[in-house]
């Protein structure tokens, strides 16, 4: 629900398309669907970031301690093919998971696709992760902007990207919206 309330406030939520909302977390992720401009459903599933890193360290032969220098930002990543697929590859439980999430709604629905993805969570700060899963799904995907509409100091997110700080923390966002006055 917390996935809807960030989105709510800071989208026009579409009255025609299904909008699936996808936060990406330890060990399971949630997906809140929109439909017709209203959170239609919601859904847990077990495939997580722990499950992506796990397939990443054996993809790319990494140490405990060299996954987590590269997950930390400590070592920087290298943008090569090398690294793509083994990111294309630590996402395909992941990316199946999503995709029978979505072929549920299709099937309780009568039809009804998935027309766009908003990704939140930990895990999507990581290169090439939410492009990865736009190819399985063969979808639009993006990261959701949880400060569109609020003002705040940049650098309150320090070192992180503020692309994928506006991600990473949007259900922080949303409950904290919770205990404010909107104006």
């Amino acid at each position: 629900i917390a996935l809807y309330n960030i989105f709510e406030f800071n989208y026009d939520i579409p009255q025609e398309e299904c909008i699936a909302l996808v936060n990406i977390g330890h060990s399971l992720s949630n997906i809140a669907f929109i439909l017709n401009g209203k959170l239609f459903s919601v859904r847990d599933i077990s495939n997580a970031a722990q499950g992506v890193w796990d397939r990443l360290q054996t993809e790319l032969h990494l140490s405990s301690d060299d996954l987590n220098e590269l997950m930390t930002g400590s070592v920087p990543i290298e943008q090569s093919p090398t690294m793509k697929k083994a990111v294309s590859n630590a996402t395909e439980d992941l990316g199946i998971g999503l995709g029978m999430s979505f072929s549920y709604l299709e099937n309780i629905t009568g039809g009804i696709k998935v027309d766009r993805v908003y990704f939140t969570g930990g895990a999507i700060g990581f290169p090439f992760l939410v492009d990865a899963l736009a190819n399985k799904l063969k979808l639009p995907c993006e990261l959701l902007d949880s400060l569109a509409r609020i003002r705040f100091d940049p650098a309150v997110f320090g070192d992180t990207s503020l692309e994928v700080a506006k991600s990473i923390y949007a259900i922080g966002i949303s409950l904290a919206l919770r205990s404010m006055e909107v104006v």
